[in-house]
């Protein structure tokens, strides 16, 4: 749909390279032709284990377009995280970071999945030198060559508010973690609750993305800025708070959304270095309790409002929020988003 709109403007900043949504629909477009040459029909299951590097749109829009179900992964995982996630989403291939296959080849070794396509960083570098390939195999194969396939436009026929879309592991209270199994309608409807929680959110603004896409949290908030049309940078490595402050200052970001330890870490730094963030309208903090000395201590700091928000996996996640303009209760959840209803009860 955004591409449709503004096919011209960027998308994304990567290590120097723009990309323009029209770039993401045709590679998105591709990643299709491709799951339909190897046999991916609706509802198969493809593991995405990236971080935040510019495969992920493409990707995860390529599966979903074919009807199947993205089934998140944390690129941290040891082997046998990743082969409990295997099997308990019968997945049939998967999409992972080339510097993790080295945790992967096993699942190809005991025959968990038909096919896995590895992505490299250097994929959106231009004329970065590629990564060492690994040991030639039938199931291995790479983004690179995900990229030559042909374009498909002719998209699976979906229900919305009934078809699952993504398996969203949770930990939950007990146990190994558990699926969320989030539909299409779940996806796209948090997308616009949280687009329209800041009413002067524009093509314009200029976001960075620190949150893991492989979170449901940093995988909402980069779905709201797509809808949006606004151009994202996303960074790899959320820790370099040095870099993410650079990019702050020399892209005149306007927004982004963080957890606490990343206010913190971020604090740290500004202690030793000072860093231009007068271009920042909002900062948006969830996924753990802001602690009221964090947000004091970055409002003085800054002069940017840190509007706390709460969430779970099974909603995809976004639930409440403090208004961004409006009334900021330090220590508060905020009110319910549009269109959610919250009930209060005792035990």
């Amino acid at each position: 749909m955004t591409a449709k709109r503004i096919p011209d403007s960027n998308a994304a900043f990567f290590f120097g390279n723009y990309i323009t949504y029209k770039q993401v629909k045709d590679a998105s477009d591709k990643v299709l032709g491709f799951l339909k040459s190897v046999g991916f029909d609706k509802g198969d299951r493809a593991i995405v284990s990236l971080p935040n590097t510019p495969h992920y749109t493409p990707i995860v829009n390529g599966i979903m377009k074919a009807g199947g179900i993205v089934v998140q992964c944390n690129p941290l995982y040891a082997t046998r995280e990743i082969e409990f996630i295997a099997e308990n989403s019968r997945a049939k291939l998967m999409f992972c970071l080339d510097l993790i296959y080295g945790n992967v080849e096993p699942l190809l070794d005991r025959g968990l999945l038909e096919k896995v396509i590895i992505c490299g960083i250097q994929d959106f570098i231009p004329n970065a030198s590629p990564a060492e390939p690994p040991e030639k195999r039938s199931e291995l194969t790479s983004f690179e060559e995900v990229m030559k396939a042909e374009k498909v436009e002719k998209y699976a026929e979906i229900d919305p508010e009934n078809d699952v879309a993504m398996f969203q592991y949770t930990g939950g209270t007990t146990g190994f973690p558990k699926a969320a199994m989030l539909t299409h309608y779940n996806l796209v409807a948090n997308a616009y609750q949280v687009r329209e929680w800041d009413p002067k959110a524009s093509p314009n603004d200029v976001a960075i993305g620190l949150l893991p896409v492989f979170h449901v949290y940093g995988m909402t908030m980069l779905n709201a800025g797509i809808l949006l049309g606004c151009m994202v940078i996303p960074v790899p490595d959320p820790r370099n708070y040095e870099q993410s402050l650079q990019l702050i200052q020399d892209f005149r970001l306007t927004t982004f959304t963080a957890v606490p330890t990343m206010f913190v870490g971020m604090m740290e730094v500004l202690e030793r270095q000072k860093y231009d963030l007068s271009s920042l309208r909002v900062c948006t903090s969830g996924a753990a309790p802001l602690p009221l000395e964090v947000k004091d201590r970055w409002e003085k700091m800054t002069g940017v409002r840190i509007a706390e928000g709460y969430g779970l996996s099974e909603t995809s996640p976004v639930t409440h929020a403090n208004p961004i303009y409006g009334l900021n209760k330090a220590g508060s959840i905020g009110i319910p988003v549009p269109d959610t209803l919250a009930v209060v009860i005792d035990d």
